[in-house]
């Protein structure tokens, strides 16, 4: 596959500048994230009980759902808005302001929405009454996440990856000091989402000291409108909750329909198929191949057919190795019941590796010709599909359902944004 893309690119020098462009402290701090969750997550499998690693994996679940609504967006709209208020000479920390305010109001609602009703959703929500702790922890959790989320993507706006990159760093670093320092203490699950939020804490505090540090300028003055914060972000928050619907359904309605330990099977299985996805950044390669011939549709679509093939035998090809594989796998690292439940998910889930980078491809073929707005309402249209497969499959086939839900939806997406 490499040979190929490196015979038909013929405006890139060979694969390693392709590299050079992509390659950067924020793919080392994503690569960093999800190795420590990795390493973590096969730690206190071994560590917690089943169910305790459950609940630990369904606090981080929900949390995630919530922040897409309490977060409005604003994060990832940091990453358009500064830098092009900025080039054009606006009043960019007004918009910092606003959306920070915006942000931290959304958090708040959705922190205490989950403290109030905490009861109600683990009863009959969840109908898992013991789950009422976790709920209350993620509402805790989702606010420190969003924070630091904001920070992370506030720098990363100015360009200054190598100041997030540190920041993770030290975050990852707390992260594992201080679960194991709690969980080896006696507190179980919530010791490790202590610790983890904790870990939050310290990304915060670094990040904001550094920001306000030497970015003071853009925290000073009046902060814009809520209502036109909002107008900026919608998309992005529109773009979240169809990612999430189609990403993150199956674990929350594992976590609704199976016993809670469940959760905890099928979220080892989702940090496998991740980690090898982050590991072969497909799309990361390509993304400077469209973007570098947006104004000309035929060079897009030439160079398009020319990685996609590559893409889908190497991938198909990896898929294959995994699914062959998984019981093996998953014996060398997890606890028997581990592998018991999950083996299946992960052959079937296996197939995620191709699914996402050729939906990636294709997502970048959409934007470098100016279809952003369609990119949205194909995934809306495959999350909802999701949605609904795994509320009929999960019942039927528990985790191996969700598994082929998933995949079944991620491949309808790359197939609606084809043409």
């Amino acid at each position: 596959m490499v040979f190929s893309v490196l015979r038909h690119f013929k405006d890139s020098s060979s694969l390693i500048s392709i590299f050079i462009k992509n390659l950067s402290f924020r793919m080392f701090a994503n690569l960093l994230t999800k190795t420590v969750s990795f390493l973590l997550t096969v730690w206190l499998t071994r560590t917690l009980s089943s169910d305790d690693f459950g609940l630990y994996s369904f606090t981080i679940t929900l949390a995630s759902w919530f922040a897409i609504f309490g977060g409005f967006g604003v994060s990832n709209a940091l990453l358009n808005v500064i830098p092009e208020r900025i080039s054009n000479n606006k009043n960019a920390s007004e918009w910092v302001l606003g959306g920070l305010k915006l942000l931290s109001v959304g958090s708040l609602a959705c922190f205490l929405f989950l403290f109030a009703f905490s009861s109600f959703l683990a009863d009959f929500v969840f109908q898992k009454s013991f789950a009422s702790a976790a709920i209350k922890l993620a509402g805790g959790f989702l606010v420190l996440n969003l924070i630091a989320g904001f920070f992370d993507y506030f720098l990363v706006s100015l360009k200054r990856n190598d100041l997030a990159f540190y920041a993770t760093v030290l975050k990852e670093i707390s992260r594992v000091l201080l679960i194991f320092f709690f969980v080896s203490s006696g507190l179980s699950y919530i010791g490790a989402i202590y610790g983890y939020m904790l870990s939050f804490l310290v990304f915060i505090i670094f990040a904001g000291y550094v920001g306000i540090t030497k970015y003071g300028h853009l925290f000073e003055g009046k902060a814009l409108g809520c209502s036109k914060v909002l107008s900026s972000s919608k998309w992005f928050m529109a773009f979240g909750i169809s990612m999430t619907i189609l990403l993150m359904s199956d674990l929350l309605l594992i976590s609704i329909l199976m016993p809670i330990r469940f959760t905890g099977y099928y979220s080892v299985v989702v940090a496998i198929v991740s980690a090898l996805v982050l590991l072969l950044p497909i799309g990361l390669i390509t993304l400077p191949l469209f973007s570098e011939v947006s104004s000309s549709k035929e060079s897009v679509e030439r160079r398009f057919r020319k990685v996609f093939y590559p893409t889908v035998f190497f991938t198909l090809f990896i898929s294959f190795v995994l699914a062959f594989f998984s019981q093996a796998l998953l014996s060398l690292v997890y606890p028997p019941e581990y592998v018991e439940h999950g083996w299946l998910a992960l052959s079937i889930l296996a197939f995620m590796i191709p699914a996402k980078n050729i939906f990636w491809l294709r997502i970048q073929r959409l934007i470098a010709l100016g279809r952003k707005r369609e990119q949205l309402v194909f995934m809306v249209v495959a999350g909802l599909i999701n949605l609904f497969l795994d509320c009929i499959l999960i019942p039927l086939y528990g985790l191996p359902g969700a598994a082929f839900a998933s995949v079944f939806s991620l491949v309808l997406v790359s197939f609606f944004v084809r043409e």
